[in-house]
């Protein structure tokens, strides 16, 4: 018996209401991240509200970025020059 199998046995026999909390907590888990197109990544919710705030910060201008050097410092740990 595969995994799916055995799982959706299992909820089958669960009462009504454990059934229902059940759905609810797999949905939230499902509903909560996005598979990337082209690939089998997942990124959550969370992630992906970060990225685009930070994203609409550093085109409306208040976040200014990194500066090269600055990146590959952090990136690399060595200078830019």
């Amino acid at each position: 018996m595969s995994n799916y199998e055995e799982v959706l046995h299992l909820a089958q026999t669960l009462h009504p209401n454990e059934q229902s909390r059940l759905f609810a907590a797999l949905a939230n888990m499902i509903y909560s991240s996005v598979e990337v197109e082209g690939n089998d990544d997942i990124i959550s919710a969370d992630e992906l509200a970060e990225s685009d705030f930070a994203l609409r910060a550093y085109r409306s201008g208040d976040d200014p970025g990194l500066s090269a050097a600055d990146l590959k410092l952090k990136l690399f740990g060595q200078s830019g020059e």
